[in-house]
């Protein structure tokens, strides 16, 4: 699992993320979609004083979005890859 408290870039066959926004609001950007295709990240949000977004490569999109935001503390999003955009789903707390 990587910790980040800054920008992110996904990298393949790396870690799931956890996001801490405390210091400011945090991108965590994906790599080309079609570079991906079936690969799969879970992001968590472990502190929301500013925000998490996802954004996608280039033109691609998140859930038909441009980006997609955390939108809780301790929600973990799952993000994968078709082979031409992102999709997420939300778990909520356990």
């Amino acid at each position: 699992i990587n910790n980040t408290n800054s920008p992110y870039t996904l990298i393949a066959n790396g870690s799931d993320v956890r996001a801490n926004a405390t210091a400011g609001a945090i991108t965590i950007a994906t790599p080309a979609a079609a570079d991906y295709k079936y690969q799969s990240w879970w992001i968590k949000a472990t502190n929301l004083t500013s925000a998490v977004t996802i954004d996608p490569n280039g033109a691609e999109t998140v859930n038909a979005a441009a980006t997609a935001n955390i939108p809780a503390i301790n929600v973990w999003v799952r993000l994968w890859s078709d082979g031409t955009n992102w999709f997420a789903w939300r778990q909520d707390r356990i």
